[in-house]
């Protein structure tokens, strides 16, 4: 009934090789993609210089310690379905792959975390949660985050569908990325970015922030022929910006620091 089962047994790299798991759930009694189980569960160890996915419709623990463990610091860990159309929950998120937090709590020594691929058309939902590592998320369907706080680790979010975000702000002194096709609104008002960065090159995409609980920078962007609206308590430009030909308006409100956009043709 279960794809893949790990017991009282571990899976590692001892050198820069990658690990992928693929789970497919069985039709018996609860069948699970992929299944941890048993006292102790390692994957990836102390000298695995790689990075790992885990990849199937569903992914439970059991087992008393569970280690999603590399060499610290580099490389990323994966959580993807097996099935591109299936749903992500991360931290008690809706969706069909659920990504618990115990399970979040078992990963170590990875610099960052993904969530779902390029392919990858369920809808992700991340509830109010706190990541010490870089976020990846990307999904051509939808994404919603409700509280994300980021410290100093950077949050990028591949929108090759929509991203809309919750209730909650988005905290985070790195560097907040967003790019791919798809439309991204982030306006609560408790949001601050150290620095926001837009790669919307050929898209048509249209891009609506706020930054209210602090300034903001603005790194080198591009965007496409989509409408760009920044409101928050303050914008520096750290680089420059690039819209495409017959792109749409530009709006900026709120800000204390004067901000030059300049349009290239």
């Amino acid at each position: 009934n279960h794809g893949v089962v790990i017991n009282n047994s571990n899976v590692e790299s001892t050198g820069s090789g990658d690990i992928l798991m693929t789970g497919t759930a069985g039709t018996g009694t609860s069948p699970v993609g992929i299944s941890f189980a048993g006292t102790s569960v390692t994957v990836g160890g102390g000298t695995h210089a790689g990075n790992t996915t885990l990849r199937g419709n569903s992914i439970s623990s059991n087992a008393t310690t569970l280690n999603l463990s590399r060499q610290a610091i580099g490389g990323t860990i994966t959580f993807r379905p097996d099935t591109d159309s299936t749903s992500i929950g991360v931290n008690g998120g809706a969706g069909t792959l659920v990504v618990s937090g115990v399970m979040l709590g078992a990963v170590s020594g990875f610099a960052g975390i993904e969530f779902g691929s390029a392919s990858q058309t369920g809808a992700i939902q991340i509830d109010s949660t706190g990541f010490a590592r870089n976020l990846t998320i990307q999904t051509q369907g939808s994404a919603l985050t409700n509280s994300l706080t980021m410290g100093t680790s950077n949050l990028t979010v591949i929108a090759h569908g929509g991203y809309t975000q919750g209730v909650g702000p988005i905290t985070s002194s790195g560097t907040v990325t967003f790019s791919g096709p798809g439309d991204v609104t982030a306006t609560d008002a408790g949001n601050s970015f150290g620095s926001l960065v837009l790669a919307k090159t050929g898209s048509a995409a249209n891009v609506n922030i706020s930054t209210n609980a602090g300034a903001m920078s603005l790194g080198k962007s591009t965007m496409g022929t989509g409408t760009l609206t920044l409101a928050g308590a303050g914008f520096s430009q750290t680089g420059g910006y690039t819209q495409a030909a017959a792109g749409g308006t530009v709006t900026l409100s709120g800000g204390t620091n004067a901000v030059t956009l300049s349009q290239d043709n």
